[in-house]
């Protein structure tokens, strides 16, 4: 891709949430080798208009300075390492991202969940400890070697700082 080109968001053009949002994303995984982490924060019942667009762009900005800048490079082991976006799913008040990162012949998966949500739903972490409001979640589902090493290098801290 080319990191110069001009992207666009049109946030009108966002489709509305899915109706069963569980069928884009699970906290839980059946694989014993995935792990998911979440950082989460507690909103006042009224967003500031156009906060989650601010956060999807901010999110994708991270992630295409991640993905532009690790096109074809030499890790220290000498191995060449590819990172793309296998698939991204844009709503009114959630975005999934799945990065894939190829090296040699092993392939690396990082899915990325950004939602807001009410403090009473079932996609809401902790719902139970919670007073009602919204949370602004962010997630990540990946391989949980080396404390969560590869989900950590493909984006989830940079996205989690430029939020904060």
């Amino acid at each position: 891709s080319d990191s110069s080109a001009t992207r666009y968001l049109l946030p009108g053009l966002c489709q509305e949430d899915p109706k069963h949002i569980e069928n884009i994303w699970n906290f839980k995984s059946k694989e014993a080798w995935k792990t998911t982490l979440c950082q989460s924060w507690l909103l006042n019942d009224r967003i500031p208009f156009g906060m989650f667009d601010q956060v999807k762009i901010t999110a994708l900005e991270e992630l295409e300075g991640i993905v532009d800048g690790n096109q074809h490079t030499i890790d220290t082991n000498n191995r060449t390492t590819k990172i793309r976006v296998s698939q991204l799913l844009c709503y009114k008040t959630a975005l999934y991202v799945k990065l894939i990162e190829k090296k040699e012949d092993i392939n690396s998966i990082v899915e990325f969940f950004i939602h807001l949500v009410r403090s009473d739903s079932l996609q809401c972490p902790a719902s139970h400890t919670l007073n009602r409001g919204i949370k602004l979640v962010v997630s990540a589902k990946g391989d949980d070697a080396h404390d969560c090493y590869i989900i950590w290098r493909l984006g989830y801290q940079n996205i989690i700082d430029s939020i904060e």
